[in-house]
Protein backbone atom coordinates (compact mmCIF):
# COMPACT_ATOMS: atom_id res chain seq x y z
CA UNK A 1 0.00 0.00 0.00
CA UNK A 2 1.26 3.46 -0.89
CA UNK A 3 1.44 5.79 1.95
CA UNK A 4 1.57 9.52 2.13
CA UNK A 5 4.15 11.50 3.54
CA UNK A 6 3.80 14.87 2.89
CA UNK A 7 0.94 17.04 1.51
CA UNK A 8 1.92 20.33 -0.13
CA UNK A 9 -0.01 22.49 -2.57
CA UNK A 10 0.20 20.88 -5.65
CA UNK A 11 1.66 17.64 -5.08
CA UNK A 12 2.31 15.15 -2.68
CA UNK A 13 5.29 13.16 -1.47
CA UNK A 14 4.57 9.28 -0.71
CA UNK A 15 6.73 5.73 -0.26
CA UNK A 16 5.21 3.07 -2.71
CA UNK A 17 5.42 -0.38 -1.49
CA UNK A 18 8.95 -1.11 -2.50
CA UNK A 19 9.89 1.54 -0.25
CA UNK A 20 10.68 4.07 -2.92
CA UNK A 21 9.88 7.52 -2.45
CA UNK A 22 7.81 9.51 -5.29
CA UNK A 23 5.93 12.71 -5.89
CA UNK A 24 2.67 12.39 -7.28
CA UNK A 25 -0.15 15.36 -7.99
CA UNK A 26 -1.90 16.49 -4.85
CA UNK A 27 -5.75 16.42 -6.26
CA UNK A 28 -9.20 14.61 -4.92
CA UNK A 29 -8.34 10.81 -7.12
CA UNK A 30 -4.86 10.40 -5.07
CA UNK A 31 -6.24 11.23 -2.09
CA UNK A 32 -9.22 8.79 -1.92
CA UNK A 33 -6.32 6.53 -3.74
CA UNK A 34 -4.35 6.58 -0.90
CA UNK A 35 -5.15 8.71 1.85
CA UNK A 36 -6.23 7.12 5.13
CA UNK A 37 -8.89 10.01 5.45
CA UNK A 38 -10.86 8.48 2.50
CA UNK A 39 -10.38 5.11 3.17
CA UNK A 40 -14.02 4.75 3.50
CA UNK A 41 -14.50 5.36 -0.63
CA UNK A 42 -12.20 1.91 -1.52
CA UNK A 43 -13.05 -1.77 -1.26
CA UNK A 44 -10.82 -4.03 0.51
CA UNK A 45 -8.44 -3.97 -2.61
CA UNK A 46 -8.12 -0.66 -2.36
CA UNK A 47 -10.04 0.88 -5.81
CA UNK A 48 -12.08 3.20 -5.28
CA UNK A 49 -15.83 2.20 -5.05
CA UNK A 50 -18.85 4.86 -4.22
CA UNK A 51 -22.66 3.89 -4.46
CA UNK A 52 -24.40 6.99 -5.36
CA UNK A 53 -27.86 5.36 -4.09
CA UNK A 54 -29.85 2.05 -5.06
CA UNK A 55 -29.68 3.09 -8.97
CA UNK A 56 -25.97 4.86 -9.55
CA UNK A 57 -22.95 3.06 -8.61
CA UNK A 58 -18.80 3.77 -9.73
CA UNK A 59 -16.17 1.44 -8.81
CA UNK A 60 -12.36 1.55 -10.02
CA UNK A 61 -10.89 -1.38 -12.58
CA UNK A 62 -7.62 -3.07 -11.86
CA UNK A 63 -6.23 -0.45 -14.14
CA UNK A 64 -6.04 3.52 -12.42
CA UNK A 65 -8.22 5.80 -13.29
CA UNK A 66 -10.53 3.50 -15.49
CA UNK A 67 -13.81 3.28 -13.50
CA UNK A 68 -16.92 0.90 -14.29
CA UNK A 69 -20.26 3.18 -13.86
CA UNK A 70 -23.71 1.40 -13.19
CA UNK A 71 -26.34 3.96 -13.95
CA UNK A 72 -29.72 2.51 -13.40
CA UNK A 73 -29.69 -0.42 -15.99
CA UNK A 74 -26.80 0.62 -17.65
CA UNK A 75 -23.01 -0.29 -17.38
CA UNK A 76 -20.31 1.66 -19.01
CA UNK A 77 -17.13 3.19 -18.86
CA UNK A 78 -15.57 6.33 -17.84
CA UNK A 79 -11.81 6.88 -18.12
CA UNK A 80 -9.05 9.29 -17.53
CA UNK A 81 -10.89 12.30 -18.63
CA UNK A 82 -13.28 11.97 -16.21
CA UNK A 83 -12.01 10.78 -13.16
CA UNK A 84 -11.49 14.19 -11.44
CA UNK A 85 -14.63 14.80 -11.72
CA UNK A 86 -15.83 11.75 -10.39
CA UNK A 87 -13.64 11.74 -7.66
CA UNK A 88 -15.24 15.34 -6.35
CA UNK A 89 -19.26 14.12 -7.50
CA UNK A 90 -17.92 10.73 -4.49
CA UNK A 91 -16.60 13.27 -2.15
CA UNK A 92 -19.21 15.67 -2.14
CA UNK A 93 -21.83 12.89 -2.67
CA UNK A 94 -23.57 14.54 -5.39
CA UNK A 95 -25.72 11.83 -7.08
CA UNK A 96 -27.64 14.61 -9.16
CA UNK A 97 -24.74 15.59 -10.69
CA UNK A 98 -23.21 12.44 -11.17
CA UNK A 99 -26.49 11.63 -13.12
CA UNK A 100 -26.01 14.30 -15.09
CA UNK A 101 -22.56 12.82 -15.64
CA UNK A 102 -23.76 9.79 -16.73
CA UNK A 103 -26.22 11.14 -19.53
CA UNK A 104 -23.21 13.25 -21.08
CA UNK A 105 -21.52 10.32 -20.97
CA UNK A 106 -24.22 7.88 -22.11
CA UNK A 107 -25.27 10.59 -25.45
CA UNK A 108 -21.14 10.18 -26.04
CA UNK A 109 -21.22 6.97 -25.95
CA UNK A 110 -24.96 6.13 -27.94
CA UNK A 111 -23.97 9.32 -30.37
CA UNK A 112 -25.02 7.80 -33.38
CA UNK A 113 -28.29 6.04 -32.00
CA UNK A 114 -28.88 9.19 -31.03
CA UNK A 115 -28.29 11.22 -34.48
CA UNK A 116 -30.10 8.45 -36.34
CA UNK A 117 -33.19 8.43 -34.56
CA UNK A 118 -33.02 12.35 -34.95
CA UNK A 119 -32.13 12.47 -38.63
CA UNK A 120 -34.78 9.18 -39.90
CA UNK A 121 -35.69 11.72 -42.32
CA UNK A 122 -32.20 12.05 -44.23
CA UNK A 123 -31.39 8.00 -43.84
CA UNK A 124 -30.51 7.32 -47.39
CA UNK A 125 -27.47 10.18 -47.14
CA UNK A 126 -25.82 9.80 -43.94
CA UNK A 127 -23.55 6.79 -43.29
CA UNK A 128 -22.35 5.91 -39.42
CA UNK A 129 -19.23 4.55 -37.73
CA UNK A 130 -18.30 4.07 -33.83
CA UNK A 131 -16.78 7.70 -33.98
CA UNK A 132 -18.44 9.69 -37.00
CA UNK A 133 -21.67 10.47 -39.07
CA UNK A 134 -20.81 11.01 -42.61
CA UNK A 135 -22.81 13.35 -45.03
CA UNK A 136 -23.50 12.41 -48.54
CA UNK A 137 -20.15 11.03 -48.74
CA UNK A 138 -18.16 13.95 -48.97
CA UNK A 139 -18.55 15.76 -45.34
CA UNK A 140 -17.83 13.95 -41.56
CA UNK A 141 -18.81 14.73 -38.38
CA UNK A 142 -16.55 13.38 -35.52
CA UNK A 143 -18.57 12.69 -32.54
CA UNK A 144 -16.00 15.09 -30.52
CA UNK A 145 -17.84 17.87 -32.65
CA UNK A 146 -15.35 18.50 -35.74
CA UNK A 147 -16.22 18.80 -38.88
CA UNK A 148 -14.02 17.25 -42.06
CA UNK A 149 -14.55 17.23 -45.84
CA UNK A 150 -13.23 15.11 -48.34
CA UNK A 151 -11.13 16.22 -50.99
CA UNK A 152 -12.57 15.19 -54.70
CA UNK A 153 -9.06 14.15 -56.52
CA UNK A 154 -6.84 12.67 -53.28
CA UNK A 155 -9.81 11.19 -51.17
CA UNK A 156 -8.00 12.24 -47.90
CA UNK A 157 -9.93 14.73 -44.98
CA UNK A 158 -9.50 18.01 -44.13
CA UNK A 159 -10.76 19.59 -40.80
CA UNK A 160 -13.26 22.65 -41.49
CA UNK A 161 -14.66 25.65 -39.70
CA UNK A 162 -18.27 25.20 -40.14
CA UNK A 163 -20.23 27.86 -37.64
CA UNK A 164 -24.14 27.21 -37.71
CA UNK A 165 -26.80 29.95 -37.88
CA UNK A 166 -29.96 29.08 -35.70
CA UNK A 167 -30.60 26.82 -33.23
CA UNK A 168 -31.50 23.22 -33.11
CA UNK A 169 -35.14 22.57 -32.56
CA UNK A 170 -36.21 20.08 -29.51
CA UNK A 171 -33.64 19.81 -27.36
CA UNK A 172 -35.23 16.78 -25.56
CA UNK A 173 -34.74 13.55 -26.76
CA UNK A 174 -36.62 9.67 -25.67
CA UNK A 175 -34.10 7.59 -25.03
CA UNK A 176 -34.30 3.75 -23.07
CA UNK A 177 -33.33 5.82 -20.20
CA UNK A 178 -36.41 8.40 -20.48
CA UNK A 179 -36.39 12.15 -21.28
CA UNK A 180 -32.74 13.81 -21.98
CA UNK A 181 -32.12 17.24 -22.31
CA UNK A 182 -29.08 17.19 -25.31
CA UNK A 183 -25.89 17.96 -24.03
CA UNK A 184 -24.05 20.76 -25.47
CA UNK A 185 -21.69 18.53 -27.67
CA UNK A 186 -24.74 16.68 -29.21
CA UNK A 187 -26.37 20.21 -30.07
CA UNK A 188 -22.73 20.86 -31.78
CA UNK A 189 -23.15 17.83 -33.76
CA UNK A 190 -26.26 17.82 -34.77
CA UNK A 191 -26.48 21.63 -35.76
CA UNK A 192 -23.77 20.90 -37.87
CA UNK A 193 -25.03 17.82 -39.86
CA UNK A 194 -27.80 19.88 -40.48
CA UNK A 195 -26.20 22.80 -41.88
CA UNK A 196 -24.23 20.11 -44.04
CA UNK A 197 -27.21 18.37 -45.50
CA UNK A 198 -28.27 21.74 -46.36
CA UNK A 199 -24.75 23.86 -46.79
CA UNK A 200 -25.53 27.74 -47.24
CA UNK A 201 -23.99 28.41 -50.94
CA UNK A 202 -23.23 32.21 -49.67
CA UNK A 203 -21.25 31.27 -46.71
CA UNK A 204 -17.94 32.26 -48.30
CA UNK A 205 -16.23 31.01 -45.29
CA UNK A 206 -17.45 27.47 -45.08
CA UNK A 207 -17.18 27.60 -49.16
CA UNK A 208 -14.01 29.10 -49.31
CA UNK A 209 -12.81 25.55 -47.77
CA UNK A 210 -13.70 23.65 -50.62
CA UNK A 211 -12.15 22.24 -53.58
CA UNK A 212 -13.39 23.60 -56.61
CA UNK A 213 -15.30 20.29 -57.88
CA UNK A 214 -17.31 19.86 -54.59
CA UNK A 215 -18.00 23.84 -54.17
CA UNK A 216 -19.77 23.26 -58.03
CA UNK A 217 -21.09 20.33 -57.04
CA UNK A 218 -22.86 22.00 -54.32
CA UNK A 219 -23.72 25.29 -56.35
CA UNK A 220 -25.20 22.99 -58.89
CA UNK A 221 -27.42 21.28 -56.16
CA UNK A 222 -28.58 24.56 -54.87
CA UNK A 223 -29.76 25.63 -58.22
CA UNK A 224 -31.77 22.84 -58.85
CA UNK A 225 -33.40 22.67 -56.01
CA UNK A 226 -34.03 26.41 -56.22
CA UNK A 227 -35.77 25.87 -59.89
CA UNK A 228 -38.27 23.50 -58.08
CA UNK A 229 -38.83 25.80 -55.86
CA UNK A 230 -39.79 28.57 -58.92
CA UNK A 231 -41.18 25.79 -60.81
CA UNK A 232 -43.86 24.90 -57.91
CA UNK A 233 -44.29 28.91 -57.32
CA UNK A 234 -44.44 29.31 -60.97
CA UNK A 235 -47.27 26.49 -61.51
CA UNK A 236 -49.28 28.41 -58.72
CA UNK A 237 -48.74 31.97 -59.70
CA UNK A 238 -47.90 31.74 -63.60
CA UNK A 239 -44.04 33.05 -62.91
CA UNK A 240 -41.33 31.99 -64.90
CA UNK A 241 -37.91 30.78 -63.92
CA UNK A 242 -35.03 32.08 -65.38
CA UNK A 243 -32.10 30.21 -63.63
CA UNK A 244 -29.27 33.28 -62.25
CA UNK A 245 -31.28 36.16 -63.73
CA UNK A 246 -34.18 35.42 -61.33
CA UNK A 247 -37.84 34.91 -62.13
CA UNK A 248 -41.00 37.25 -63.39
CA UNK A 249 -44.66 36.86 -64.49
CA UNK A 250 -45.74 35.76 -67.84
Amino acid sequence: MIKILEQKDEHMIVQTEAGTIETMPFDDYYLMKYSEAYKSFRNDEDRIKFQFNSKMMVEETYDNKIFNVYWNDKIFQMRHDECKEICKLIISNDDEGFSKLCEFKYQIIECSNIIKNMTLGYKNRLRYNKKSCVVDGYFKVKFDGSAWVKNSDTNSWKHICIVPSGIVRGTKIETSKGVMKLSSLMIIILSKITFLLKPNTKDTVFMNQLDEKLKRCIKDEYESQLKTRMDTIRKESNVKYYGNEGYDRV
